[in-house]
């Protein structure tokens, strides 16, 4: 469960030179690039850090 954590940060600054390079390799448009990184930041928000909030707190990380 720690990929949640990475399509969250997709926002910062030093995660776009990668995303950059595999829009330009697989001849993806910007705006088709910026509706994917959107989308997945708002699955990661919206769904799966609830769940990673949940798992942690199983996991007894929150008492």
């Amino acid at each position: 469960l720690t990929q949640p954590l990475s399509w969250a940060m997709a926002f910062f600054a030093y995660q776009f030179p990668p995303f950059i390079l595999a829009a330009h390799l697989g001849g993806i448009s910007a705006g088709q690039l910026a509706r994917m990184i959107l989308a997945m930041c708002a699955t990661a928000w919206i769904v799966m850090m609830p769940l990673l909030y949940l798992w942690w707190q199983f996991l007894g990380y929150f008492g």
